[in-house]
């Protein structure tokens, strides 16, 4: 667009920006000029050896879409993804996003004698705790990882000797007679939400058959239904 021209719209402020003058651009000639910006998309298995899939967008569309190595900078999102999804490290994302979601209900709870700021727990995911890592160990490529186990890479949260009785006090997942439930705390509210997941179980939990949770209240949910557990 090399001209424009405004109109009023509707309203007091509404204004029209009208292209009064365009010029063709072809795909290949924004991208010979690199214009936008390079973001990287989800990790392509279709050859050998895994690559970073690369998107160069400008104005909201992708202008197109290259394959890179797995090295450097871009190769710590797609190992993160592969971490992720298991093909690396198996078992090693679930039991750390676990001691993430303890440490965050552990410092909502008061227990941290060293508290942290909210917006820092709030920022707190296990992609952006694993990224600092494999920063600070200085993990450039799939092969580099492949060095290191998961003890290797600990989560520092709660201390391990208090952390297996806070884990089956808060637990994140129950298994109950033909039901799996997800449990979720909403610490300032005092309230236990035990999701419904899979199970051919007809019947609603009992109170019983949960953790003791005293002083909270508990919701069952599933689907839009919600009820409380007495």
């Amino acid at each position: 667009m090399l001209d424009s021209h405004s109109v009023p719209g509707r309203g007091v402020k509404q204004t029209l920006n009208l292209a009064s003058v365009m010029l063709p651009v072809s795909l290949n000639l924004l991208r010979e000029l690199e214009l936008g910006e390079w973001q990287q998309g989800e990790t392509n298995y279709e050859e050998e050896a895994p690559r970073a899939t690369m998107h160069l967008i400008y104005a909201g569309r992708t202008i197109c879409t290259e394959y890179q190595a797995l090295e450097g900078e871009v190769a710590v999102q797609s190992i993160v993804e592969m971490i992720e999804d298991e093909t690396l490290l198996p078992g090693f994302a679930p039991l750390r996003k676990q001691q993430i979601q303890h440490w965050k209900i552990y410092n909502a709870l008061g227990l941290n004698p060293e508290p942290i700021e909210k917006t820092g727990l709030d920022g707190l995911s296990f992609a952006t705790w694993l990224v600092e890592q494999l920063e600070t160990l200085g993990v450039e490529s799939v092969e580099d990882i492949e060095l290191f186990e998961a003890d290797d890479i600990p989560f520092e949260g709660i201390p391990d000797w208090e952390y297996q009785d806070f884990a089956e006090q808060f637990p994140l997942k129950l298994i109950l007679a033909e039901l799996k439930l997800d449990v979720e705390y909403f610490v300032s509210r005092k309230l236990v939400h035990v999701i419904y997941t899979e199970g051919s179980r007809k019947g609603d939990p009992k109170r019983w058959e949960l953790p003791r949770w005293a002083g909270w209240k508990v919701q069952y949910k599933k689907a839009s239904r919600v009820l409380d557990v007495k």
